[in-house]
């Protein structure tokens, strides 16, 4: 679990999270409000204490750097330092509303230790799990067998979706990033992607096609065990290059999703 389960605490979340939610158009998984798990166990969410650490700025693929910076009135090369930290913050602020988070960067030695992290970790795809794949009855595969041209031959199954995780050579190092910010908790940044899908069109005439925001992410806890990680994607259209447009209408919606994910258990 994430959170204790006081009722009054556990009512006001999940109304909390219900209304923040409604709104959002998502491809990431969904959980889903009947499972009462979560990742971290305290009786006051208020006492659980989250570091943030920003996307290791290799880490961020884009093919929309240039119209960004073009209405943005930003060098293409600076697009990745404003979202970076503009996610950073905005993550940041918004979960600080149900628990003590810091962002690394904004440490007085953040800087200094988010090279020792950057040079410390490895990046490592994941698969993540299918909520409840769907399994063959013992009495159809045996119809496979006795009765195969009723039964063609299954389609091949697709590659199961991943995230990009990250690991450590030393767990010692989230032991001491959490001892020295006194934390319980460390959120990766793991890698950040904008992505036009030029093959589904809008608008051909307009040159609008859809684009989608990809954060991956994992969650450690102090003692250095992974607890939790995946990816959120959201959808937006090619014609909104303003950065502050896109951090406003997208980066709170991240900000609620990453909450969702936290607590509740997938």
């Amino acid at each position: 679990m994430i959170f204790g389960t006081s009722s009054r605490i556990r009512r006001t979340f999940l109304f909390l999270l219900l209304a923040g939610a409604a709104s959002i158009r998502l491809h990431a998984q969904e959980s889903t409000l009947d499972v009462p798990d979560s990742i971290i166990n305290k009786d006051s969410i208020r006492y659980i204490r989250i570091m943030v650490v920003p996307f290791n700025p290799s880490m961020y693929f884009s093919d929309a750097d240039n119209d960004i910076g073009e209405v943005s009135h930003v060098d293409p090369g600076q697009v990745r330092n404003k979202v970076n930290a503009s996610l950073e913050a905005t993550v940041t602020e918004h979960l600080d509303l149900f628990y003590e988070v810091k962002g690394l960067s904004k440490q007085k030695e953040g800087e200094e230790d988010l090279d020792i992290i950057y040079g410390s970790v490895h990046y490592q795809p994941k698969a993540i799990p299918s909520p409840e794949p769907e399994k063959k009855s013992r009495i159809q595969q045996l119809k496979g067998h006795l009765n195969p041209e009723k039964n063609p031959a299954p389609k091949k199954i697709k590659d199961p979706e991943t995230y990009m995780d990250i690991g450590f050579d030393d767990r010692r190092l989230i032991e001491y990033i959490s001892s020295k910010y006194e934390v319980d908790y460390v959120i990766f940044f793991n890698q950040f992607e904008i992505k036009t899908d030029y093959e589904n069109c809008i608008d051909l005439q307009m040159r609008n096609y859809y684009r989608e925001i990809k954060l991956h992410y994992s969650v450690y806890s102090k003692d250095g065990k992974r607890v939790g990680g995946d990816v959120i994607t959201l959808p937006y259209n090619s014609n909104e290059n303003n950065i502050q447009v896109i951090v406003k209408e997208n980066f709170g919606q991240i900000s609620d999703l990453l909450f969702r994910h936290l607590y509740l258990q997938k």
